[in-house]
């Protein structure tokens, strides 16, 4: 019997414990979770309403993956979202899918996920033993050693570890001594606190901007909202997310330039402002603007621009025209630091890829040493793509495991 020893009990190791348990009844198998609870992350994802997977319609990889996009076409190829809701939807899981393609439990609450993975766990005879934290791991008789921290070591012939991202200088601390190679963790999916005055407009959204960091080729586009801390929204949280590396090499310390009418040419900015000139002469410039922009956010441009909002359209000459176009077009804003984003918190970096077999998931210098999820360097913005990874990580080294 194959003993087979699961750190984590997250998405990637619940998921990984569900498959294995099913294909390789003969293994002993154990989940140990830090945490007093299992699932704890999925139960708060997608705000409770559990973000399981997506269509990846209208989306590449690499859009989806900034890091790990090559590795997950595999995973995805053998998992994938069609894959994913056929296994959910098959233990009593009904599913939607929504017009941008994320894919949620039809009762929209986590426990309908949980419960069918939990289930499932219970039905193979799959053991999870919570407040167990591994301090480390170490290779001895022809397996490993799990040491954990107040209760007696235990021995495994087979490891996968899935214990999320390596946030902490202690969450590394399990990988001491073996000769692994970590891409250093650095926050991902965060908001972005920007000083006043633009908090003044705390609340207002705006359907679709343009954002770009300053000094790199690093960009985003989607909704953006307004909060009294600075900027959020999808936008944002896709800015943190590519260029997460980026900022916090500048200590989070950086320039963001905003593209308020990202759908407009700088022409057709100047053809619909010379269309107000013609069509509403007599207007006041914070009275007639463009329909995605609110009111209050665009007097706040007409003064970015240096123009008095109460001024009559009949009295906007070119000059003036030309500073509202490069204002609409880019205006920048300081970012002085961040804001961690709920629950949902995830990690960019961790395990090196290049040492890892990307078929197996397993370690190309310790063999019986599997990873899955978010320890890995796979991270993903939002919209269901990291449970995607986990559930595709999980599945491909339970299929590993079984057929080794």
């Amino acid at each position: 019997m194959t003993d087979v020893a699961i750190i984590g009990a997250g998405a990637a190791g619940c998921f990984c414990a569900a498959n294995l348990g099913r294909i390789c009844p003969e293994a002993n198998i154990t989940v140990y979770e830090a945490a007093r609870r299992p699932l704890a992350k999925v139960s708060v994802s997608g705000g409770g309403k559990c973000n399981l997977s997506n269509s990846f319609e209208d989306i590449s990889l690499e859009k989806a993956y900034p890091r790990g996009a090559r590795l997950m076409k595999r995973l995805l190829a053998a998992f994938g979202p069609a894959e994913c809701m056929e296994w959910f939807t098959s233990r009593g899981v009904s599913l939607v899918t929504e017009s941008d393609g994320r894919v949620f439990p039809s009762s929209q609450k986590s426990s309908s996920v949980t419960g069918a993975l939990l289930g499932e766990i219970h039905k193979y005879g799959v053991r999870i033993k919570t407040g167990c934290r591994v301090a480390s791991i170490e290779a001895k008789d022809k397996g490993y050693r799990l040491n954990i921290e107040g209760q007696p070591a235990v021995r495994a012939d087979k490891v996968v570890v899935t214990v999320g991202g390596l946030s902490t200088a202690k969450s590394t601390k399990i990988f001491d001594g073996m000769g692994l190679t970590l891409e250093r963790p650095v926050p991902s999916l965060f908001t972005l606190k920007v000083p006043t005055p633009v908090t003044a407009l705390s609340g207002i959204s705006v359907p679709s901007v343009r954002l770009r960091l300053t000094g790199s080729k690093i960009e985003s586009e989607g909704a953006l909202l307004i909060t009294d801390w600075g900027f959020s929204g999808p936008a944002v949280l896709k800015l943190s997310s590519y260029g997460a590396r980026f900022l916090a090499e500048n200590s989070y310390s950086a320039t963001v330039s905003v593209c308020w009418l990202p759908e407009s040419s700088e022409q057709e900015i100047r053809s619909l402002l010379a269309g107000y000139i013609a069509g509403h002469p007599g207007k006041s410039l914070a009275s007639v603007h463009p329909a995605e922009i609110p009111g209050r956010l665009w007097t706040f441009i007409l003064g970015l621009a240096g123009l008095d909002k109460e001024a009559r359209y009949s009295s906007l000459g070119d000059k003036a025209i030309s500073r509202l176009c490069a204002r609409l077009l880019d205006s920048s804003f300081e970012i002085r630091g961040r804001a961690r984003f709920k629950d949902e918190f995830v990690t960019c970096g961790g395990i090196s890829l290049s040492e890892i077999n990307p078929t197996s998931l397993e370690s190309k210098a310790c063999k019986g040493l599997y990873f899955a999820g978010e320890v890995l360097d796979i991270d993903a913005i939002t919209g269901g793509f990291n449970l995607q990874a986990a559930w595709s990580g999980g599945y491909c080294v339970a299929k590993a495991i079984a057929s080794s």
